[in-house]
C-alpha cells in the first residue's frame, strides 16, 4: 500500500516524496483571488478591530444565548470570574485554540478552571440549546441588500 502511495505522489501536484521525507510542492493554503484579497484589504482599513470576548459579550446582549450552559446537576455554582470564564471556554473550543493556550493567555483563569466550566457546562445538550437561540435570533434580523 505505500508502494502505490509513493508511485501516486510522482503525478500529485501537491506533494513529492525527496529522499524518503515527505515534501509539499506548494503551500498548504487555499489560493486566494485578486477579489478577495481586495476585500480584505478594504474590510482591514474600514472596519474596526474587535476582541472576540467583546463580540461575545454583545452578541450575548442581543439573544441570551448563555442562558442555555446550564451546569451538571450536583456542581455547585462558580461564583467567581464565572462568566469571563465561560466565555474563554466558548472561544478556546470555538476557534480551536484549546484550553491549555487559552489558559496562558487570559489573565485570572486557569487551565483547571477552564477545564470545571468545559466539563459541567459546554455539552451537546447546552451547546445545541445556545446556538439554536443565535439562530433564531440571527433569523429575526432585517437584512439590507446594498
Amino acid at each position: 500500500m505505500a508502494a502505490a502511495a509513493a508511485q501516486g505522489l510522482a503525478r500529485n501536484s501537491f506533494a513529492t516524496i525527496v529522499d524518503g521525507r515527505l515534501h509539499l510542492k506548494r503551500r498548504d493554503a487555499l489560493e486566494v483571488s485578486a477579489q478577495v484579497r481586495a476585500l480584505r484589504r478594504v474590510m482591514d482599513t474600514h472596519l474596526p478591530r474587535v476582541r472576540i470576548e467583546d463580540l461575545l459579550r454583545e452578541v450575548e446582549t442581543w439573544c441570551q444565548c448563555t442562558r442555555a450552559l446550564r451546569p451538571l446537576v450536583g456542581v455547585p455554582p462558580l461564583a467567581a470570574r464565572f462568566y469571563p470564564t465561560l466565555l474563554a471556554a466558548l472561544v478556546a473550543h470555538g476557534t480551536n485554540l484549546g484550553i491549555a493556550l487559552m489558559g496562558e493567555s487570559t489573565e485570572g483563569i486557569t487551565v483547571d478552571r477552564l477545564h470545571e466550566v468545559s466539563h459541567a457546562y459546554l455539552r451537546t445538550e447546552t451547546l445545541t440549546v445556545a446556538n439554536k437561540a443565535l439562530v433564531d435570533d440571527h433569523q429575526g434580523l432585517a437584512l439590507r441588500a446594498g
